[in-house]
């Protein structure tokens, strides 16, 4: 499966993205700068420049990701 992360390189993205990987999937970080882009290649996966709070950039970001939802 293909991950989108998002806060990659915050507390809990930098212990999941490992797992992730651990896990067999492929792993897509979206970063808002260069170091956090840097941050998310050093874990191993694909930095994608982006801002969450875009809807375009997620927009763009999120058809590479296999996207699961939540039936209620």
């Amino acid at each position: 499966m293909h991950v989108l992360a998002t806060g990659g390189t915050g507390h809990s993205g930098s212990h999941i993205i490992p797992e992730l990987f651990a896990a067999g999937h492929d792993v897509t970080g979206l970063a808002r700068s260069d170091a956090s882009a840097a941050a998310i290649t050093a874990l191993g996966a694909t930095a994608r420049r982006g801002d969450l709070l875009d809807l375009d950039d997620l927009a763009q970001a999120a058809p590479a990701a296999h996207i699961r939802r939540r039936l209620t």
